[in-house]
């Protein structure tokens, strides 16, 4: 399940939330994957800058409150980044 998976890397620090900080790790090159909801706003450039860095991106088709409830997180989640590392 993604949000195991987010948790998990959570634990690790290793996740970035929020678009602004997601495009620039994607543009550094620095993601090892890429979490997207399908009505993002930002899909498309998500989409062209992972293809440009390699980096794997995996769309959601839940809606940001359901991820948000899952990752316990107070804030609504549209995109998030698990850095490269350990």
């Amino acid at each position: 399940m993604i949000a195991e998976r987010l948790l998990k890397a959570e634990k690790e620090k290793r996740v970035v939330y929020g678009a602004k900080q997601v495009l620039t790790l994607l543009k550094l090159a620095g993601a090892e994957e890429v979490f997207v909801l399908a009505n993002s706003a930002h899909l498309a450039e998500a989409e062209r800058l992972a293809a440009l860095s390699g980096t794997k991106i995996t769309k959601l088709d839940v809606k940001n409150e359901e991820l948000s409830s899952q990752l316990k997180k107070l804030f609504d989640i549209t995109i998030a980044a698990v850095k490269k590392g350990k």
